[in-house]
């Protein structure tokens, strides 16, 4: 029996945002829900996008290393600079990566 792959969006608690969470959480929401199950702040999912407001990255130190996942801090996704516009779409290219581009089990 097939499932759809859950995501989740792990936020930190926003102390010093350089980019804004929200907005790329929404946009996010928007691009994976048709194919995935999006959920918060929670580790009982497939894959995880972190989403740290700044370079501390504060949610990635409390990740789980059984689950893969994706670290936005500020405007680094996994220690690399992204320009703001690009962030999402390099967060879904490494998801869609990761599962071989379905979205399904």
């Amino acid at each position: 029996m097939n499932r759809r792959r859950r995501i989740a969006i792990y936020f930190c608690g926003g102390c010093n945002p350089r980019i804004n969470r929200d907005e790329i959480a929404g946009q996010l929401i928007r691009s994976l829900s048709r194919d995935y199950t999006v959920l918060f702040n929670t580790n009982k999912a497939d894959y995880i996008v972190y989403l740290c407001g700044c370079t501390a990255g504060c949610s990635w130190k409390k990740r789980d290393d059984s689950i893969p996942g994706v670290c936005v801090a500020g405007e680094m996704v996994n220690g690399w600079f992204v320009s703001k516009p690009e962030i999402v779409a390099d967060i879904i290219r490494k998801i869609k990566d990761f599962f071989g581009g379905t979205a399904e089990s």
